[in-house]
């Protein structure tokens, strides 16, 4: 339900349901984005989709909808693999980013959401240290999977709350 002030006092007016569970969709996507168990990406895209299948899939328009879904979309793989890329980027081999996702996971089990960076960071400097015995490269390494995971959360957040005001944009035209 949706409260409106005017000039004679309260208007209460339905919101349809679609709408609403769109809208909350999306608000926990945006909140999600600091949460690695929710995807945020994911989340908005489910939204949208409430929103549109409410609608009977007239609005919004196929255009609206595929831009929404492809970024919502990307949002999703950079959150899953923006810290093991950086690994990668930082000299880390293919195995050693493959074992940071395992190692976010299990960090992530053990110490919640703080574990999802322990566990990728100290993943990728044992394990690249373990295999080159280089301790500078192993640091660069576990340096950039750090800003790959800090990265993806402040991408996370931008693209979900993006999402989320161009929706409400499109639900006020």
């Amino acid at each position: 339900m949706w409260v409106q002030l005017n000039s004679v006092g309260y208007r209460f007016e339905w919101v349809e349901p679609a709408t609403v569970a769109a809208l909350f969709l999306m608000c926990a996507a945006v909140l999600g984005s600091f949460v690695p168990v929710l995807p945020g990406g994911l989340l908005s895209v489910a939204g949208v989709l409430v929103y549109w299948y409410g609608q009977g899939f007239s609005s919004p328009g196929p255009l609206f909808m595929g831009g929404f879904v492809l970024t919502g979309l990307f949002a999703a793989a950079f959150d899953w693999f923006g810290g093991s890329l950086a690994a990668k980027a930082g000299g880390a081999s293919t195995k050693t980013s493959a074992f940071a996702g395992v190692g976010s996971l299990l960090g992530f089990l053990l110490l919640g959401p703080v574990g999802v960076l322990a566990g990728a960071v100290l993943t990728v400097l044992v394990r690249e240290y373990l295999r080159t015995g280089d301790r500078g490269a192993s640091v660069k390494a576990a340096v950039y999977s750090t800003a790959g995971v800090l990265s993806s959360v402040a991408v996370q957040f931008v693209v979900t709350l993006s999402l989320l005001l161009a929706f409400v944009v499109a639900l006020a035209l």
